[in-house]
């Protein structure tokens, strides 16, 4: 149950962000229909 709070709090952290955070590419990154908007490319 802790961890899943942490989750949770963590998830309300970024959802007040007014930045998205970095992230590095995975693999799975050069199939995703999103991939022309999120800057990975």
């Amino acid at each position: 149950m802790q961890k899943m709070w942490e989750a949770s709090e963590q998830l309300e952290a970024l959802a007040v962000r007014e930045d998205v955070p970095r992230a590095r590419a995975i693999p799975l990154c050069k199939t995703c229909s999103l991939a022309g908007f999120c800057g990975h490319d």
